[in-house]
């Protein structure tokens, strides 16, 4: 996984990362991605409504903010 603009602008060419992941509920999956060379973790919920999906993600360090921008999806 690129480390592309992941925390503090932080961008190492590979980052080793360590993933799991659960349903929270029916319509909900949370993963959680662990950069093993650093103190990054970030939490990612992807809930489904019908066709379309939300994907947000969430940081538990950062400079800036840690909730990142919400992106939707939709099936065509």
């Amino acid at each position: 996984m690129t480390g592309n603009k992941v925390h503090h602008e932080y961008q190492p060419d590979v980052m080793r990362v360590v993933a799991s992941g659960s349903w929270r509920d029916l319509r909900t999956f949370v993963m959680t991605w662990t950069c093993v060379e650093s103190a990054f973790r970030d939490t990612v919920t992807c809930t489904f409504e019908g066709p379309q999906v939300r994907f947000a993600r969430s940081v538990n360090v950062n400079s800036l903010a840690l909730d990142m921008p919400t992106l939707m999806g939709k099936l065509a």
